[in-house]
């Protein structure tokens, strides 16, 4: 730059939905990646979990379980930031979506690398261990305002993409009605894949009790975040909060 003058490095960490079939097998070539995804791996011996297979050689099957995915993308972005890190690239802002923000606090070494793949795989298993209805989500072309007027009262506005994307959540049915009705009328409207779970809604309100003892247990002395991490997850006005 001609003036000199560093430019701030952000680093962004994505949710469900950045998982994939081989996501680090050609990354596992680089040595200091790898022994990263080791360390995630023998966090995970204990709860059965194959993390190296998942991430090398398991097929897109496997990706419909949500224990898989969010272990998976947990370790990847662990091993990421260790890579950066070893090359002395250090973020001045952080931010994730979903649970990407699992990353997030790694990057901001409020959470072993141990500690975010254990979070990662407690998430998945909480979802699991509550017996969740089925649900879904969609992704549609519409204004948050516009979501929040549309949404029939079983469906709700999830996530805030964009000045004209937003992702909602809730039954099966009531997504798929919603969908079909935006695409009838000309709106952009698809399902995503959610693994059969409303995210970011109330319908998962059952696994926070479980999710929370299980971090109580992976995380006995927590460690407030920086003003580096700007939380997707909450209001600006709780950003400063013990949340």
């Amino acid at each position: 730059m001609e003036s000199g003058e560093a430019r701030p490095v952000w680093f962004v960490f994505s949710g469900m939905g950045s998982q994939w079939a081989g996501m680090a097998r050609h990354l596992m070539r680089l040595p200091t990646f790898a022994a990263s995804v080791q360390r995630s791996a023998r966090a995970l011996v204990p709860h059965g979990v194959q993390l190296v297979h998942a991430l090398t050689e398991a097929p897109d099957a496997a990706f419909d379980d949500v224990v898989t995915s969010f272990v998976c993308i947990a370790a990847v972005q662990v091993a990421l930031v260790d890579v950066l890190r070893e090359l002395g690239v250090r973020p001045d802002g952080i931010v994730g979506h979903s649970v990407g923000e699992i990353g997030c606090a790694y990057a901001d070494e409020t959470l072993t690398g141990a500690q975010a793949v254990l979070a990662a795989y407690w998430r998945g298993r909480s979802i699991i261990d509550a017996e969740l209805a089925p649900g879904a989500m969609a992704a549609v072309g519409l204004s948050w305002e516009q979501c929040e007027a549309r949404c029939p009262p079983d469906v709700v506005p999830a996530c805030h993409n964009a000045a004209d994307s937003v992702t909602v959540s809730g039954p099966v049915a009531a997504v798929d009605a919603f969908v079909a009705e935006l695409s009838a009328e000309g709106t952009f409207a698809r399902r995503v894949n959610s693994s059969g779970v409303a995210f970011h809604s109330k319908y998962i309100a059952a696994a926070a009790p479980l999710l929370r003892r299980s971090l109580e247990r992976v995380i006995p002395a927590p460690r407030p975040r920086s003003p580096r991490w700007i939380s997707s997850s909450l209001p600006k006005e709780q950003w400063d909060s013990d949340i």
